[in-house]
C-alpha cells in the first residue's frame, strides 16, 4: 500500500470476496513480444539490481560509494491542482531533469505514477478505493490526466516537443500503485466495493468502467470505455511518444481481499491468489514489468504506533512469511505473461544495528536483511531487483534524516519475525545514518560480485546421476522452465558449504547441505554442481526424504575433481522437488561456492560438515575426504557450550552460555539451538551479523523455558557459524553441549 503523500495514520482496506482459480500456470518466463523484449533487455541489468527512493538533491548514493542500478522518485499533487509534478520546474521538466541526472550516474531512474487519488474530484472525502474509482470516471479530470501522462511520456521519450529535447534513454513508471494490481480488480471481483461502476462481476478488468473514449482526447478516443481501455490508451501514449520507457503495474498484497502480507492461516494458497491476480493484469494494456512493495512502512512501526503486526517470519515456518509471499508474486508473474518483478519502497529498518530501536526514525523491519541475503531465492522467483525507501514520515531511511548522528541506544532482543527463538539488535554503528549504515554496508558488499540473473531452475524431469560421479559429457545448464506451482503449503529453508574452498584437479570436494520444512512432507533432495560455464558437472539425489516440521535434515556428498576439469569458479545448486522428480517445490541455485585452482594456493578450510547425532542423514552418504595437504590449519571457528543446571524438570529456565573463536577477521552469523531427545529443534537464539577480529572470541548466552509438555531425556545444544544472511553454515558443532530434561 502506498502512503506516501498521506497522513500517517492506518487506513482500512475493504475486503473482497473473490473466487480463487486453482490452476498454476507451468512455465517462469513467457516470452514478450520481441520490440519489448528487446527493450526491456537493454534496459534492466544483467545481474539481481538494487536502488533507493532519492530527491534530485539527495547525494547520499553518490556518497556511498556504491554503483546503485535504480533511483525512484514519486510524481504526484494531483492532474488538475495546478501543484502537480508538471508545475515543479518550468514546462514539466521535473522528470527530464531528474531522469538524466539519475543517468548521469549510471542509473535508471524509476517513477510511480500517483495521480489518481490526489487529482481534484467529486468525491474528495470518500475513501481512497471510491476516490480512485470515481476519478477514473469523471470525463473531465481524466482529459487532464491523459494530458499530463502524455506530457510525462514527451519529457521522458527521443523526440523534441515544446523546444525541450527529451529523455530519450531507459525509464520506468510505476502505474498507479493501489488502483492498478489493488482496488481495480477488487472492483470487478466484489462490485459492493465498485460503487455503481462496473458492468459485470468477475475477474476481468473491461468489467470496471473507465473514462477513455468520452475525454475527448484525440491520442485516445479509439479505446473503450473501461478499466482495460484505460490501461491500452496509457501504453498507446507511451508508444506514441517515449518507447524507451517501460511501464508496470504493482501487486498489491492484497489485491484479491486476502492479503498475503497479513494473513496467519497456513492453509492460504499463495501462489492461487497470486494467479488471480496475473490473470487479471494479463487483460490490462500492455505492460513490461511489475512492481511490488512489500509494506508501505517499517514493521516496527507498525507495531509501536498503531498496534499492527505487520512482520513476517524470516525463518518461513509460520505465517505470513517470505517464501509463500513469492509464491504469490511468481505466480503473478508467470499468469501475466513471465514478466520480471521490482520490488520497491522495501522498509529499511533492520534487527542488526543497536540503532534501530524503535523509536521515530529508527523502527525496525526484516525485510532488508532478508532480501540482501536471499537473492538467488528471489531471482527463482521472478523478482530481478529491489528499491529501498520509506513510504511514511517517521521510517527508517539509509541517511541521517533525524539529524542525530551516530546512535547507539541499549541493545535488547526480540521475538518480532522470528517464529522461535529471539533475535538481537547487538551490533555497533560507526555512521550517523539512522539504519547504522546496514543499507550502506550490505550495498557495499553486494556489488563487489553482483548475483546474475542467468541461473536458471533445472526441468522437473532432469537427468539422473544418483552414483556421484559426473558423466563424461556434463549436462548443460537447463533452460528456464518452471515447473507446476507446488500444491503442498511445505516451504523449506536450504543452506550448504563447499569443503575446501579452492580445489585442485584430482583433489576431493566435500558438500554438505541442510534442509529444514515448515510441514510434514516429502519430496526428492538434489545436490548438483555447476562449473563456470554453467555445464553441470556433479550431480547427487535422494527420492522419498521424509521430512518432520522444523528439523533439519542434513545431506553429504563428496565429488573428485576431474584432471581436466576447468579452472575457475564453481557453484552448488540444492533443490527439493516432488517424489519421483514431481513439480519443482524450491531451488537454490547459489547454496554454496567453490573454486578449482591448479596447483594448492590456499589450504582447505575445513569446515565442520554437520554430524547426525541428533538429525537424520540419508544412508549411503559418502564419507569425507579431505583435500591433501601437509599441514591443515586448524578450523576457522571453533565453539563451546555449558548448560545450567544439567538435569531440569519441565517448566523450568536453564542457562546456555557458549563461546565462539574465529581464526580471521569476519562477519557471521550466530546461532544457538536447542534439540529435543528425537532431534527437532526447540528453540534457537540468533545475532544475525557478528564482527570477529583475528583470533578473537565472544561469549554468547540465551535461555530456554522448558515447557510442561517437554519430553524427558537428553537434549542437545548446537552452535553454529554462519554467513550474514544464514546462506551458508562455515561451522556446526551439534554436540556443543548436552542437559536432560527430568
Amino acid at each position: 500500500m502506498v502512503r506516501q503523500f498521506k497522513s500517517a495514520g492506518p487506513v482500512s482496506r475493504v475486503v473482497a470476496s473473490a473466487a480463487i482459480s486453482l490452476v498454476v500456470a507451468t512455465a517462469l518466463l513467457m516470452p514478450l513480444s520481441a520490440s519489448r523484449a528487446q527493450a526491456l533487455s537493454a534496459a534492466l541489468p544483467s545481474h539481481f539490481s538494487f536502488g533507493l527512493q532519492a530527491s534530485p538533491a539527495d547525494a547520499w548514493l553518490t556518497n556511498s560509494g556504491i554503483a546503485w542500478d535504480f533511483t525512484y522518485q514519486y510524481l504526484a499533487g494531483g492532474v488538475n491542482t495546478n501543484s502537480g509534478w508538471e508545475t515543479w520546474n518550468a514546462g514539466g521538466q521535473f522528470p527530464l531533469y531528474y531522469a538524466q541526472n539519475a543517468a548521469s550516474k549510471g542509473r535508471i531512474p524509476m517513477f510511480p505514477y500517483y495521480e489518481l487519488l490526489q487529482s481534484s474530484g467529486s468525491c474528495g472525502s470518500c475513501g481512497e478505493n471510491q476516490r480512485d474509482i470515481t476519478n477514473l470516471n469523471t470525463p473531465a479530470l481524466m482529459l487532464a490526466y491523459y494530458q499530463n501522462f502524455a506530457l510525462l511520456m514527451k519529457r521522458l521519450g527521443p523526440g523534441t516537443y515544446d523546444g525541450i529535447q527529451g529523455f530519450g534513454k531507459p525509464a520506468l513508471i510505476n502505474v498507479e500503485p493501489d488502483m492498478s494490481g489493488g482496488y481495480a480488480m477488487q472492483a470487478v471481483n466484489n462490485n459492493g466495493v465498485c460503487f455503481g461502476f462496473c458492468t459485470g462481476q468477475g475477474n476481468n478488468p473491461g468489467l470496471l468502467k473507465a473514462a477513455v473514449a468520452t475525454t475527448g482526447y484525440a491520442d485516445v478516443v479509439g479505446y473503450a470505455d473501461t478499466y482495460a481501455g484505460f490501461t491500452q490508451a496509457l501504453a498507446h501514449l507511451r508508444d506514441l511518444y517515449a518507447p524507451n520507457v517501460l511501464l508496470g503495474p504493482n501487486i498489491s498484497s492484497w489485491a484479491t481481499g486476502d492479503d498475503i502480507g497479513t494473513d496467519s492461516n497456513p492453509a492460504t494458497n499463495g501462489a492461487a491468489l497470486g494467479q488471480q491476480v496475473g490473470t487479471f493484469l494479463s487483460q490490462t494494456g500492455a505492460h513490461d514489468v511489475l512492481f511490488d512493495d512489500p509494506l508501505d512502512r517499517d514493521a516496527g512501526q507498525y507495531k509501536a504506533l498503531f498496534g499492527q503486526n505487520r512482520w513476517w517470519d524470516r525463518l518461513n515456518v509460520k505465517f505470513p512469511n517470505f517464501q509463500r509471499w513469492e509464491q504469490y508474486v511468481k505466480a503473478t508473474s508467470v499468469a501475466d505473461g513471465g514478466k520480471s518483478a521490482l520490488l520497491w519502497q522495501v522498509p529499511i529498518g533492520n534487527q542488526y544495528f543497536d540503532t534501530v530501536n524503535n523509536t521515530n526514525g529508527h523502527y525496525q523491519d526484516n525485510r532488508a536483511e532478508y532480501i540482501f541475503g536471499h537473492v538467488p531465492e528471489l531471482i527463482q522467483s521472478g523478482i530481478v531487483g529491489a528499491m529501498f525507501g520509506a513510504g511514511n514520515s517517521g521510517n527508517t531511511v539509509e541517511s541521517d534524516a533525524t539529524g542525530d548522528g551516530i546512535t547507539n541506544p541499549a541493545s535488547f532482543c526480540t521475538t518480532d519475525g522470528v517464529s522461535s527463538g529471539q533475535v538481537c539488535n547487538t551490533q555497533v554503528s560507526t555512521v550517523a545514518d539512522d539504519d547504522g549504515g546496514y543499507i550502506r554496508m550490505q550495498g557495499l558488499a553486494y556489488y563487489k560480485n553482483p548475483v546474475p540473473l542467468s541461473g536458471s531452475p533445472p526441468t522437473s524431469t532432469p537427468t539422473l546421476s544418483t552414483t556421484g560421479t559426473p558423466t563424461a559429457t556434463p549436462t548443460s545448464t537447463p533452460a528456464v522452465t518452471a515447473t507446476a506451482t507446488p500444491t503442498s503449503n511445505a516451504s523449506y529453508a536450504t543452506s550448504a558449504s563447499a569443503s575446501p574452498g579452492s580445489v585442485t584437479r584430482g583433489g576431493m570436494l566435500s558438500v554438505a547441505a541442510s534442509l529444514t520444512s515448515s510441514a510434514t512432507s516429502s519430496g526428492l533432495v538434489d545436490i548438483e554442481i555447476f562449473d563456470p560455464s554453467g555445464a553441470k558437472v556433479f550431480q547427487q539425489d535422494w527420492d522419498n526424504q521424509a521430512f518432520t516440521p522444523g528439523v533439519a535434515r542434513l545431506y553429504a556428498s563428496t565429488w573428485q575433481v576431474p584432471s581436466g576439469a576447468t579452472l575457475g569458479n564453481y557453484r552448488v545448486s540444492v533443490a527439493v522437488f516432488k517424489p519421483g522428480w514431481g513439480p519443482l517445490v524450491i531451488w537454490n541455485g547459489s547454496a554454496a561456492a567453490f573454486s578449482v585452482v591448479a596447483t594448492s594456493t590456499a589450504t582447505p578450510t575445513n569446515t565442520a560438515v554437520p554430524t547426525a547425532t541428533n538429525t537424520a542423514v540419508p544412508t549411503a552418504t559418502p564419507t569425507r575426504t579431505s583435500v591433501p595437504t601437509a599441514t591443515p590449519p586448524p578450523p576457522p571457528y571453533t565453539s563451546s557450550a555449558s548448560v545450567s543446571p544439567g538435569n531440569v524438570p519441565a517448566g523450568s529456565t536453564l542457562s546456555i552460555n557458549a563461546s565462539v573463536k574465529s581464526t580471521t577477521a569476519s562477519t557471521v552469523g550466530i546461532a544457538i539451538m536447542v534439540k529435543d531427545p528425537s532431534g527437532a529443534l526447540v528453540s534457537h537464539t540468533l545475532w544475525n551479523s557478528e564482527s570477529f577480529t583475528a583470533g578473537q572470541t565472544k561469549p554468547y548466552s540465551a535461555q530456554w523455558t522448558v515447557p510442561a509438555s517437554a519430553p524427558k531425556g537428553p537434549y542437545t545444544v548446537t552452535v553454529g557459524v554462519a554467513s550474514v544472511g544464514w546462506g551458508i553454515w562455515y561451522s556446526w558443532n551439534g554436540n556443543a553441549g548436552t542437559f536432560t530434561v527430568q
